[in-house]
């Protein structure tokens, strides 16, 4: 309904406003996005999303579960569910989908919820198996369970600002003076939708709900190759010199206006443009321009010289690991120190308490490598209190202390790296029963 010219899904008959939850692939969504959509509403959101607060007209609520099969729906009065599919995302490995679909869905059993399952199913086509599994359980949950749902194909989404997307890795890349390689071939057709359209729509199939037209398709209108794509991404980037260009033949073309692109015959025959009165509006290649700049935007917010020396950090998870180690062994040393001279603390070996914890955190090659630290500790030690090397060499009960490090450090960082092997394994066969138990249940009708 409209409010004052403006969109609005306040419920009319009670006053109360619709509590709605965005769930799945969110982290294309940005506050201002969904105020425009869901005005009046209440928005829960089980996702990632593009911020952590937002203060504006619409009361929008991040959950803590992180998953949608985690959530406690029982504690909701939702009226609207709208789930993201991760197929959404170009190039994007799609785990969970199903148990979360089915999770949701069995909410909605013997309830009035309008539930609106947005997908791509161009983008499945490596997921035959996960796709078909998606279409039987949506289509159980609406003829047996009698859910009211509705199955929207899209093309893939797009954002410079959403650090999981593909552009915001393209733009990256080429930041950092490095050639992406580009997820098609320069024919093949980039069909992407502008994330206002999709808002714009979702409003307006909300608006018309009703029992018919139950999966829609959004069909391709601008026609744009990947040759054409790439090329504009390029141009954003005068400096940058475009090896592949003589590998790959691209095709320049002025970016037209999208009116111009929209074929008369594909807009008479879609069933979203004849009920709803919508097509898409914007192309990627008119918003290139824009993505970019949000792209740049979002960096320069970033670059003070805290964030940066953090963000650097954070990128190598080798330097932060290293680092505690060598770390946590100057602090083993300290307290050696310390403690030595304790009548209390003097039987306890901290070097060998370093180790064993060094061992039982990271691993095989971390705890040998902090046994080696001790052992040149320890070393160092004998030396200070006047023990030479032939003397360390040719004594065997001087060996046992170096043996011991050694041996403790391999047996912690052995049983930590098969224990992590063994649960990285479980959740693996965990993940593949469930999906197959779903299949089933879903293909039977059980």
């Amino acid at each position: 309904m409209y409010n004052n010219g403006v969109l609005s899904l306040t419920d009319d008959e009670s006053g109360r406003k619709m509590e709605i939850l965005l769930a799945g692939n969110t982290g294309y969504l940005t506050g201002e996005w969904i105020e425009q959509t869901f005005l009046g509403t209440h928005v829960l959101i089980c996702g990632d999303t593009q911020f952590k607060y937002h203060k504006g007209k619409v009361p929008i609520l991040r959950l803590q579960e992180h998953r949608a099969e985690e959530i406690d729906l029982k504690q909701y009065e939702l009226d609207r569910i709208v789930y993201f599919s991760g197929f959404l995302s170009l190039g994007a490995k799609n785990s969970g989908e199903i148990e979360a679909l089915n999770h949701l869905l069995e909410y909605c059993r013997g309830r009035a919820i309008q539930f609106l399952y947005i997908t791509n199913e161009n983008g499945k086509g490596d997921n035959l198996l996960l796709r078909n599994m998606a279409d039987d359980i949506c289509r159980y949950y609406r003829e047996k369970a009698g859910v009211s749902l509705k199955v929207v194909s899209a093309p893939c989404l797009y954002s410079a600002r959403y650090s999981k997307d593909w552009l915001y890795k393209t733009f990256q890349s080429l930041e950092k003076g490095k050639m992406p390689e580009f997820p098609k071939q320069n024919e093949d057709m980039a069909d992407f939708l502008y994330l206002d359209d999709l808002g714009e729509l979702i409003f307006r199939i909300f608006d018309n709900w009703d029992q018919d037209d139950r999966s829609l398709e959004i069909p391709d209108l601008f026609h744009i190759r990947w040759g054409e794509l790439e090329t504009a991404i390029l141009k954003l980037f005068p400096a940058l010199k475009a090896d592949r260009s003589e590998k790959r033949e691209k095709t320049v073309k002025t970016v037209p206006d999208s009116r111009n692109m929209i074929e008369k015959e594909n807009l008479e025959k879609n069933t979203i443009r004849k009920k709803y009165g919508w097509f898409p509006k914007i192309s990627i290649l008119e918003d290139l321009k824009d993505q970019y700049q949000d792209f740049l935007d979002r960096r320069q917010k970033r670059e003070n010289w805290y964030r940066l020396i953090l963000s650097r950090i954070t990128g190598h998870a080798a330097v932060i690991k290293w680092g505690e180690i060598l770390l946590f062994f100057g602090f083993s040393e300290i307290l050696h120190r310390v403690l030595g001279n304790s009548v209390q603390f003097r039987y306890i070996d901290v070097r060998l308490l370093y180790v064993v914890i060094i061992g039982s955190i990271y691993g095989l090659n971390e705890g040998v490598a902090a046994a080696f630290l001790a052992v040149c500790a320890l070393t160092v030690s004998y030396i200070r209190e006047g023990i030479n090397g032939l003397t360390l060499f040719y004594e065997p009960s001087n060996w046992l202390p170096y043996i011991l490090y050694f041996v403790v450090g391999a047996v912690c960082g052995y049983s930590q790296m098969k224990n992590r092997k063994d649960i990285a394994f479980a959740n693996e066969e965990n993940a593949l029963l469930k999906d197959k138990f779903l299949f089933i249940r879903a293909l039977y009708g059980i």
